[in-house]
């Protein structure tokens, strides 16, 4: 198994990769994916966003960074053989630098490929933060709405964190199948499935969520997070990983 880095946006590191981009600090255990990047807002706690779940172990085959992407290449353990692989970007290129440049913002890409004739991917993206309320979200244009009573497929969710800060975590628009929330104990998680359907040999799927903290701004939705969304949902697919 090779571990390669580049000057970058990325360290990696006995099967860590960390950050090396401002405050607060993030890292990611590429042999667990499942928690995805920790975010120590809170130095004795972390949050764990865009995560990526397998619904089974894996053997992680491959990991390297280039510029403001970390990469990794998993085969999942047990179920139909699959090949998946886990782009973080920490700059998305589709990101206006100029909007709201306080807000922490990562993106992942996430897509899999099977030998089979047809297999069924179990992924998911997944989120673990701090806060008591996660608020449905919806695009629209010009960013997002919070509709009346509970959608049947919301895209996304605003979660009211500690210490007036807020988390938006959206998948785009052209990848929504369900997102799945628990609220317990101070903590938000959030689990969104990817690739409801069969997954055909030679064909490649791939789907992208996005997730930011930044400042609240009362009980609205913050200009930031329309913003943000009106990007996220306008940028065009990645065409390689």
């Amino acid at each position: 198994m090779a571990d390669t880095a580049s000057a970058a946006a990325w360290k990696i590191s006995a099967g860590q990769a960390t950050n090396l981009l401002a405050a607060p600090r993030s890292s990611i255990d590429l042999d667990n994916p499942r928690a995805g990047i920790e975010v120590w807002r809170d130095p004795t706690q972390p949050e764990r966003v865009l995560g990526i779940d397998l619904d089974a172990g894996c053997g992680r085959i491959d990991a390297w960074c280039r510029g403001g992407d970390l990469t990794a290449v998993y085969e999942p353990t047990g179920g139909a053989p699959l090949r998946v692989t886990a782009m973080w970007r920490a700059s998305p290129p589709w990101r206006d630098p100029h909007v709201a440049p306080a807000v922490w913002c990562r993106e992942v890409v996430v897509s899999a490929q099977t030998p089979l004739q047809e297999a069924i991917p179990r992924i998911a993206v997944t989120a673990d933060v701090a806060g008591g309320t996660a608020i449905p979200l919806e695009y629209r244009s010009g960013g997002l709405r919070n509709p009346e009573g509970t959608p049947a497929r919301p895209q996304g969710f605003l979660v009211r964190c500690p210490a007036g800060t807020r988390l938006v975590f959206l998948i785009h628009p052209g990848d929504v199948q369900d997102i799945d929330t628990d609220m317990a104990a101070g903590r938000v998680r959030i689990r969104a499935p990817f690739f409801p359907a069969a997954l055909e040999k030679g064909v490649l799927l791939r789907s992208r969520a996005v997730a930011a903290f930044g400042p609240a701004d009362g009980d609205a939705i913050p200009p930031w997070a329309h913003a943000l969304a009106e990007e996220f949902a306008g940028s065009p697919p990645v065409l390689t990983t």
